[in-house]
């Protein structure tokens, strides 16, 4: 998901997409309304978004370093190439990743 919208009309206004500063709170929320409302049917679609979003993530946001081989995740800009900027406040996603266990 990009990071801006336009509060008029719902649109994304930016091509950049993080996990990062200004990104990650929409994946964390989106697991954490899961898991406050008790896990529940009700609440399922919170867990299906994100496991489509983590999902997306793994694909779009997880590079490999060459050569050597190490994993990390980066911002992405859409239609162009990487931005593999690496933010600090990518240290939040293995929080969100454990309370999914």
């Amino acid at each position: 998901m990009p990071l801006y919208l336009n509060p008029k009309s719902g649109r994304f206004t930016t091509t950049r997409v993080s996990l990062g500063a200004l990104g990650d709170s929409y994946y964390e929320y989106l697991l954490k309304m899961w898991v406050m409302r008790g896990r529940s049917q009700e609440a399922e679609m919170y867990r299906v978004m994100w496991e489509k979003a983590m999902d997306e993530m793994i694909e779009k946001l997880v590079f490999t370093s060459n050569p050597e081989g190490l994993t990390y995740i980066a911002e992405f800009e859409r239609y162009a190439v990487r931005f593999l900027a690496i933010c600090c406040m990518l240290c939040t996603i293995d929080e969100i990743l454990l309370l999914w266990q």
